[in-house]
């Protein structure tokens, strides 16, 4: 249980990270183009580019990641776990 715990806490911490310099990459053109353009509502990118661009950089990598991410070994965490919380119960 501790393995599995700590695994899908480290993976989602990435994917976090991952989607807000997603999201940057996306939306900083954007905003730089408005700016330019004077605000005039015209997007940089055409609509089925922005789906293409979501298909892709949001679900691919994240499903490879999250089947091929391993950090440590399971028998390397349990021999390990009376180290892990020695902090905790002082």
């Amino acid at each position: 249980m501790f393995y599995y715990g700590r695994e899908l806490y480290r993976k989602n911490a990435e994917l976090v990270k991952y989607n807000f310099y997603k999201n940057f990459l996306y939306t900083f053109p954007q905003v730089t183009f408005a700016f330019f353009s004077g605000y005039t509502g015209v997007s940089i990118y055409e609509t089925y580019l922005s789906q293409l661009y979501n298909l892709i950089f949001t679900s691919l990598p994240i499903m490879i990641y999250a089947i091929c991410d391993e950090a440590e070994d399971e028998e390397a965490l349990e021999q390990n776990t009376g180290n892990l919380y020695a902090l905790s119960k002082k």
